[in-house]
């Protein structure tokens, strides 16, 4: 049994001023060929299809023709993560199913055909001469969770009574036991360096020890999360920011015999666009940089006169001009007030605390600074 696991497409995602639909579309025609070219079984998307719960009709005609296109060499199953709409994203579930397009939306899989059928947060697949038991949860909100009304006194114990009510279901000896889901380990690092803060952290001890592998989304760099319980983030299919600095990959797992330890191989995605920062100090300077189309470039203006109008209009339309930004020269004493600083910027956390102590006259609780963060961030309580 072979099967690809991917995460994080971010389908409709601009990077600045620029769309990455061009570069979207053919790392995913690259993430094609590999299913065809490795002989896949199976492909897994753990979550986060789209960049917004309500996609572009670009962002979503590209995707319908992907997951077609995938389809016509293997099944494809797609959980939904913190930024698609669940029942946007698993309103074409009836239409996708009977065209082997399995979309985990929710915890109530109901599928029933020859080969796949759906339970309480898993479906069992019919794989060659054995039997695929995917456990597979969606992003889990604090509302949504909460709405579940399962034993624990937080969000930790909560997901992980979850997890164990699934793959008790759908575990078995028989077949080979695979979890997927879209979560945010503690530990964990952000391919692209921004903080992600501590919302909804969780150990890598609420993973299920019965299965062979672990097959995780929302994290963009890819990394091992757990060795022992082969728990992997395959990141996302490009770089979606500048400060991401990570090569992007799939994970193929290759399993000879039911719930035997997994073959993990990484395979590189060359496709789409790079994203890199030059500085530069002359209009020159910055045309050359601007000079190679097959990347995407944030300019980091140092000069000491300031671009023109009309020059930066002319750097605009160069193909792969991204964004622009001038770094204001520091005078002596800005530059001895950072050195003072220790030449380093709070992150949103450092200064919710600070703000909260000024105010409040104590530090905040975890869960107060985990609230604080993700309503920054635009999430789901």
């Amino acid at each position: 049994m072979v099967i690809i696991h991917t995460a994080d497409w971010h389908i409709g995602k601009r990077t600045s001023i620029v769309s990455r639909l061009e570069d979207q579309r053919r790392v995913l025609d690259e993430i094609c060929d590999i299913a065809a070219r490795e002989n896949a079984d199976l492909v897994l998307v753990a979550g986060d299809i789209f960049d917004t719960p309500t996609p572009s009709a670009e962002a979503e005609q590209l995707f319908y023709k992907a997951a077609l296109k995938i389809s016509s060499i293997c099944p494809l199953v797609i959980l939904s993560g913190n930024h698609d709409d669940p029942q946007r994203l698993g309103a074409p579930s009836g239409i996708a199913g009977a065209c082997g397009i399995y979309i985990i939306d929710g915890l109530d899989n109901k599928i029933n055909t020859e080969t796949v059928q759906g339970g309480y947060g898993y479906i069992r697949m019919k794989i060659k001469d054995t039997t695929l038991n995917l456990a597979a949860i969606p992003y889990m909100s604090m509302a949504r969770l909460s709405a579940l009304k399962l034993e624990g006194e937080n969000y930790t114990e909560q997901i992980k009574t979850l997890i164990d009510k699934v793959c008790a279901e759908a575990f078995s000896s028989q077949g080979v036991n695979i979890f997927a889901s879209h979560l945010f380990m503690s530990g964990s690092e952000n391919g692209d360096e921004r903080e992600l803060g501590t919302a909804l952290q969780l150990p890598s001890s609420i993973l299920p020890e019965g299965a062979v592998y672990n097959a995780l989304g929302h994290v963009h760099k890819p990394q091992t999360v757990s060795k022992s319980r082969n728990a992997y983030y395959s990141g996302s299919i490009l770089q979606y920011h500048f400060d991401d600095k990570d090569d992007k990959r799939v994970i193929k797992i290759k399993i000879d015999d039911d719930n035997a330890l997994p073959e993990i191989t990484s395979i590189p995605l060359t496709e789409g666009r790079r994203l890199k920062r030059e500085r530069v100090n002359s209009f020159e300077q910055a045309c050359k940089a601007l000079s190679d189309p097959n990347v995407l470039v944030e300019l980091i203006y140092t000069g000491g006169e300031p671009l023109s109008g009309r020059e930066i209009s002319g750097l605009k339309v160069l193909p792969s001009f991204c964004k622009i930004t001038v770094e204001r020269q520091k005078n002596d004493s800005e530059k001895e007030h950072e050195l003072k600083a220790g030449g380093k910027l709070k992150t949103d956390s450092e200064l919710f605390r600070a703000f909260y102590l000024q105010e409040v006259g104590k530090e905040p609780d975890e869960e107060t600074v985990n609230m604080f963060l993700t309503v920054l961030r635009g999430e789901e309580l």
